[in-house]
């Protein structure tokens, strides 16, 4: 599980609707445990209903925050694309604070690096560590 500083992570609660206070926090449920997690475990974790979890996960997902992987019997893992980082970010811009710590536990997760693959070229698998410094100026 990533670390993050928890002043960086809270949101005022006038400063979004409720359901956008939702997105976010299964956003960063799923950007903190540092490797994609099924729709299950985002319930469990955050004790929201889990048809409420997963509606969140295929709308993340349409709009290129999240990708999903096959897990261990069939089961649909989410993870972030960079999109999702940013998007996280976007929402809370405390969150900025935090990319350093994103970016080094995402880095080793495969299909988060394919999405980086795809929007940023061959230099991500090629140079790991110029494709750090370059998102992170990004």
């Amino acid at each position: 599980m990533l670390e993050f500083d928890i002043t960086n992570t809270q949101m005022d609660e006038n400063d979004m609707s409720k359901s956008e206070k939702y997105e976010y926090d299964v956003l960063l449920h799923i950007i903190r445990q540092g490797k994609p997690i099924a729709v299950y475990e985002i319930k469990e974790a955050l004790k929201m209903n889990q048809p409420t979890v997963r509606n969140i996960c295929q709308r993340a997902e349409k709009e290129g925050d999240l990708t999903k992987e096959n897990g261990s019997r069939n089961k649909i893992m989410y993870g972030p694309t960079w999109n999702g980082l940013e998007s996280l970010c976007n929402m809370n811009k405390k969150m900025l604070k935090e990319i350093d710590t994103m970016l080094d536990g995402w880095f080793n997760q495969p299909k988060f690096m394919e999405s980086l693959k795809e929007d940023f070229g061959e230099v991500v698998t090629k140079n790991p560590d110029y494709a750090k410094t370059l998102t992170k100026k990004m």
